[in-house]
Parts: C-alpha cells; structure tokens; sequence
C-alpha cells in the first residue's frame, strides 16, 4: 500500500469511526550510527522505523495514538482503540487540529549519510582524545545521520511532506589521575555537514581540557553572594524557565509569573531571544509546528522586552491568546559586545557554572543546587575548579540583572548562546 493509498484509508475509516477532525502523521525514518567504547568504535547500525501517529476529534473530545503496524488489520484496531479512548476523555471546546494551509513539500539538510566521513570524524575525535588528554576517557561517543520523510495530513486538507536529515554527535567523558576522578561531562550537538573535527563543535576540546584540570577540585573557603557566569551548556536550565512559564502548563493554569507580561520586560536588556525554526544555519531547522501549521521564526525577547508567548493551537484557544507560529526552540541568543575575557575579568567574587545539578525551580523561579564541572573566580581570574558547591537564587532574577553578554557563542545546532554574568547569587 502507498503512502496515498495509507493516508486516505486511514482518513476514511475515521470519518466512518465517527471522528470529525481527524489529523495524521506518518514518518519514515532512516538511521545510521556510529558508537565508540573503550576508545574503539565498535558498533556500526542501520535503523528503519515506520510510526503513523493518528489525532482524532469528536464531540469536543481527543484521543491520539501511535502505531508501526500498518497493515489494514492494525489501523482497523487502532482507531477501534481509538473511539474508546476518545469516549472516556473530557469534553473541551478548545481541542483542534491545524487549519487549511497551501500544500506543500520541504526539504531540510541532507539527503544521505556520508558513512565514511562519519567513521573518520569519529576516528579523529578519538586519537585527538588520546594524543591531548591521556588522563581522559571517553565514556560514549556516537555519531548518526538520520533522515525523515514526513507526511502531515488532515480532514481540514493540510497535506505536506518534509524531508529532513541530519547528522548528530555527542560524547561523554570522564578523567582520572591516581585516586582521583572529575565529574563526568558531556556535550553534543547536530550538523548538515560535519564540516568540522568533532572536537572543534559545541565547544568540545575546551571541555576535554577542563576535565582533566577537574580531576583536582576544591571546597570554596566559606559562604559568599557573588556572581554567576552561565555558560552556554548550562543555559537551558535558565533560558528554560522562561520558556515553560509562556508555554501551556504554566498559561493555562494561570500560574505563569509571566502571565501579563507581554511588551514588558522580563530580562536584562542585554538580552535578546529568537526562536528560528526556519534558520539557515541550525541544523534543526524545522517548516512545521508540533500542530501542523507552517511555521514561521520570531524574536521572543526583543532586549528584555517580551513579545509574545509560546501557546500552541490548544493553550490559544484556552486563553484566547495569540498562538505561537513556532515551538519555543531552536533559540539563538544575540551575541553581546563584551569578550569573554573581559566579562570574567569583572567578576569580583563567584562562580563560573559549567553544569546545574538540582530540581525544578518553584512557581517563582526560587532554585537551589549544585554546581557540577564548575570554577571558582576570584579578582577577575578563574582559580580552581570546585567542589560540593551549592548555588542559590531565583531564576527571573538571575534573567533579569543580566549585566553583561559574551561576544563568544556556542552552536550547538539546536540552539547558540553566549556566556552571561549576573550578579547576586548565593554561594555555599
């Protein structure tokens, strides 16, 4: 059966089902992958997936759910499944699929794995870790190529495909010296090309350097409030925030700290935020939103100015708020005018954060935890790594008395930020 063939039947028999918005999305996917362990790559496999994700609407009540068996039998049952699910969800008048749009089909990245550039990429990495960091060892490192064909098609006539693929690498890596041993770290990051040495991406080869210099960490002599330098791994876990806060969850339930915030400042000016799912230069580009609506990119933080929230098709239509034409991702940071040089040269006292280990924020943004594969800054100079060093603060806070923005970013593919500074953190 063809992918048309697939695709109508399915509709038909959820029309027949009583369903009447039905929305549908079959993905072929490829896989090729590379692993590394002990220093060797010694895993080489190909994957191929078939999934056909079904969303039916009746009655203002939703059921969705996945399969991979496509044969007539398995759908048969999947939507029987499906009406019985359907039946037991709540009524909300809220609940659509993606409206009418032109048709159309996208193509993203690349068409085919390149498998022998991925086996001398990683073949370098790996001599690249042994020749310049002896003491350190990598845990994992993997490389893949994946390529999806997707159809998105729906009852109101939405009908596109994308064709996209990518390659994507991380590794994870420890190091040792006698009896002792860093944390464990870890960075990846996804490409078009793999253009470059792996160790030369998401910042990897400072990285490696710094994990053989955490081998040997120490305790902060006593308690302090002083700076935090975020770096560029350790963003999410702030960016993140804001972003969860203007999203569904948080908007709907009317918990948001942000929930009148819009064309009001909700970070330093120093700051400006863009969601670029359509991006020329992050690999993970994408032409559609998670409903199905052409998607379109957005700055979100204009110097500290909030422009809009992050409301799918559901969360607008519950708050009747604007929707977001993108999902909230792929963010690019606007570099700043300070070297990086010169933002930790302003550091009185405090901490340059590496990797945030501690649960979730409160409502507020109040958080507490460790800091992991982290640095001890003193007079403008980084000292010494530490250890057992717990950071406290509030996250709107730490957004908002941002004072200064690295000229230096990293890409990681999915996303690029800067190094930032902000001052009054707890230090412990």
């Amino acid at each position: 059966m063809s992918q048309d063939q697939l695709i109508n039947a399915c509709l038909d028999k959820m029309k027949a089902a009583g369903f009447d918005r039905v929305q549908l999305e079959l993905d072929e996917s490829e896989k090729h992958e590379l692993n590394q362990q002990h220093s060797e790559i010694n895993l080489l496999r190909t994957g191929f997936n078939t999934n056909l994700q079904i969303t039916g609407i009746s009655d203002s009540r939703r059921a969705s759910l996945s399969l991979n068996r496509l044969d007539s039998e398995s759908v048969d049952q999947a939507i029987a499944d499906l009406s019985d699910m359907a039946e037991g969800s709540p009524q909300d008048d809220a609940y659509d699929i993606a409206p009418n749009q032109p048709a159309e089909e996208f193509t993203l990245g690349a068409e085919q794995a390149d498998a022998g550039l991925m086996y001398d990429r990683l073949s370098a990495f790996i001599e690249y870790t042994k020749n310049n960091h002896p003491t350190t060892i990598l845990e994992e490192a993997v490389i893949d190529f994946t390529h999806h064909k997707t159809r998105i098609v729906n009852s109101n006539g939405v009908n596109f495909t994308v064709n996209q693929g990518a390659y994507n690498a991380y590794a994870m890596f420890t190091s040792k010296s006698g009896g002792d041993t860093s944390s464990f770290n870890y960075s990846g990051f996804s490409s078009t090309t793999l253009e470059k040495e792996l160790q030369h991406e998401a910042h990897l080869a400072e990285l490696l350097k710094q994990s053989e210099e955490q081998v040997k960490t120490r305790q902060i002599a006593k308690k302090f409030t002083g700076d935090l330098v975020i770096t560029p791994h350790a963003m999410d876990d702030f960016i993140g925030f804001l972003t969860s806060n203007i999203s569904d969850g948080q908007m709907i339930a009317g918990t948001s700290i942000y929930k009148e915030a819009v064309n009001t400042a909700v970070t330093s000016p120093l700051l400006t935020l863009h969601c670029q799912p359509r991006s020329t230069t992050l690999a993970s580009a994408y032409p559609l939103t998670g409903d199905g609506i052409v998607a379109q990119n957005t700055t979100l933080v204009n110097k500290g100015i909030l422009n809009s929230y992050l409301l799918n098709q559901f969360g607008a239509n519950k708050t009747g708020l604007p929707i977001a034409l993108n999902d909230g991702d792929n963010m690019i940071m606007d570099a700043g005018e300070t070297e990086l040089d010169d933002l930790i040269a302003g550091v009185e006292k405090g901490i340059l954060l590496g990797r945030f280990s501690g649960g979730s924020p409160n409502d507020k943004g109040d958080f507490s935890g460790v800091a992991k594969n982290s640095y001890y800054i003193e007079n403008g100079k980084i000292l010494y790594p530490v250890s057992e060093t717990m950071v406290s603060g509030n996250i709107a806070s730490v957004l908002k008395e941002v004072n200064a923005v690295s000229r230096q970013q990293v890409d990681f593919g999915n996303c690029a930020y800067s190094w930032i500074r902000s001052p009054g953190l707890v230090i412990s």
